[in-house]
């Protein structure tokens, strides 16, 4: 008779294993096909058609801005987490702060699955900043480099950081998770970097 249940308790736990291991193995194909599909769709995101924009208004007014294209051809929906933009004129070794913009998630803004978002910035330099611009550009002419208001040498800064769908983490020991679902897009000019 012991014999008997010492058969029934393996088969019980063998049945066990095998329907534990099932769900396991079922668990860790669906992760492994939304990691790839988020891996994916985190490359296909991408910036385009980065425009600078520099001009002089008809009462005399500089206007600056940067505008760009945010193409989300993935099936995610993309909560955005901030955006930010920041223009500068370069002096030498340091620089003319003139514009910028921020934003945080409490916007609630989104760039649906399958789609894109024309994102744009701008700022009139009036008053002591465009002086001081004015003081730069005679300085400039007086080194022998000539510069007008349209082509100082602006410096642009853009980042744009979201998360894909509903797979936001706060980790706070495992952070690297995070990065796992995150979008980020940057692009400086007149910084280095292109």
């Amino acid at each position: 008779m012991a014999r008997k249940e010492w058969f029934g308790l393996n088969r019980a736990v063998l049945v066990l294993t095998v329907a534990f291991s099932l769900v396991f193995l079922a668990f860790s194909v669906t992760s492994a096909v939304t990691y790839s599909k988020i891996n994916l769709a985190q490359e296909q995101i991408v910036m385009e058609n980065e425009k600078r924009v520099a001009e002089i208004l008809p009462n005399g007014t500089l206007f600056i801005g940067f505008s760009v294209r945010i193409v989300n051809p993935s099936e995610y929906v993309i909560h955005v987490a901030s955006i930010s933009w920041y223009s500068e004129v370069l002096n030498g070794t340091s620089a003319i702060p003139l514009a910028s913009n921020y934003t945080t998630e409490n916007l609630g803004v989104t760039i649906a699955a399958s789609a894109s978002t024309d994102l744009a910035f701008g700022w009139f330099i009036v008053g002591d900043l465009f002086e001081q611009l004015k003081g730069f550009i005679n300085y400039s002419d007086s080194k022998g480099v000539v510069y007008t208001l349209l082509t100082a040498p602006y410096a642009h800064s853009f980042e744009f950081r979201g998360w894909l769908d509903d797979f936001k983490h706060d980790y706070l020991r495992e952070n690297y998770l995070n990065g796992l679902v995150t979008v980020d897009l940057r692009y400086t000019y007149g910084l280095g970097e292109t």
